[in-house]
């Protein structure tokens, strides 16, 4: 048998080391033992029951904390993205051009709210991980009826706002048509009568002189696509979720007449959010297309008048 010597790691726990080995292979198995001891001694002041959380928690908490990493992320580049294409797109010179800043800040408006939605839901959830008992029995805290619920309905704000981003991807692109028509039609007839024939020419190839369509088109590209990647994603997503929830606690933790109130809930209040954006940015591109063909009609009579 080989002689042995005891040591303490951090006053109280006791290990032993061959006299056999080496000063560096000795170094080395005392920092991988105090290390281990080190995130032991963390994970019980944390939670002494977190050995006990089910599958389905966490993986709730580690989507919530990536997902504040992949937010954060996303939502710098989507910053930096608009910035880039109001700089680009956006003439200082031309009050016209103005107008294009609704399609730039549309996404950040979008974003920013859902952002801080998904940083306080992970504070809360985090919080609750550092009390919460799975060891003794299967608890049903406030924090998992919450999570439950919103996944039951998660497919209709998924399929309201999704549509809301679908409608005003396409209201903004009928805004864009009406001011390259605007533009075009105060120039000269023979590049109004081409515009005529192929009105999308200006905003499917990109132009030197007028970038802002293209690079304004592009955006639109951009947002309709996303919103049907996230569309699918987080239908997925949530029916993934919750069948790990359901499988847990083997039944439905939540009685289906609730649901069904909290489903119709939901849809209208998605509907009046829906209608209400829709009837706003309506308005906005009734005032533009009245403005435009008023200034138009202003041109036509002032050309008109005998000199």
């Amino acid at each position: 048998m080989s002689d042995t010597k005891v040591y303490q790691i951090d006053g109280n726990e006791e290990s032993t080391c061959v006299l056999g080995t080496t000063f560096i292979e000795h170094a080395k198995i005392s920092e991988q033992d105090f290390a281990q001891e080190k995130q032991i001694k963390i994970k019980k002041n944390t939670n002494p029951y977190s050995n006990y959380f089910p599958t389905f928690y966490i993986k709730e908490i580690n989507g919530y904390k990536h997902g504040i990493i992949y937010w954060t992320i996303a939502f710098i580049i989507i910053v930096a993205l608009m910035s880039v294409a109001a700089a680009l797109s956006i003439n200082k010179a031309d009050v016209r051009s103005y107008w294009l800043l609704i399609i730039y800040i549309l996404p950040i408006l979008i974003f920013l709210p859902m952002y801080i939605v998904h940083i306080s839901r992970y504070t809360s959830l985090k919080q609750e991980a550092e009390t919460i008992n799975f060891k003794d029995q299967k608890p049903l805290s406030i924090n998992i009826l919450k999570l439950y619920k919103r996944l039951k309905v998660a497919y209709i704000n998924a399929n309201w706002f999704c549509s809301l981003s679908y409608l005003l991807s396409v209201l903004a692109f009928i805004l864009l048509m009406i001011s390259v028509w605007a533009i075009q039609g105060m120039g000269n007839v023979f590049e109004y009568s081409n515009w005529l024939k192929n009105p999308l020419s200006h905003i499917l190839q990109y132009d030197s002189s007028r970038p802002q369509y293209f690079i304004a088109f592009l955006v639109l590209v951009v947002i309709f696509i996303s919103s049907v990647l996230i569309h699918i994603g987080a239908i997925a997503n949530s029916y993934l979720r919750i069948n790990r929830i359901e499988n847990y606690y083997n039944s439905f933790i939540v009685i289906p007449e609730e649901i069904e109130q909290l489903k119709k809930k939901t849809n209208k209040r998605d509907m009046i959010i829906f209608l209400l954006c829709a009837l706003i940015i309506g308005l906005i591109i009734f005032i533009v297309y009245k403005k435009v063909k008023a200034s138009k009609e202003s041109k036509v009579q002032l050309v008109a008048m005998p000199k």
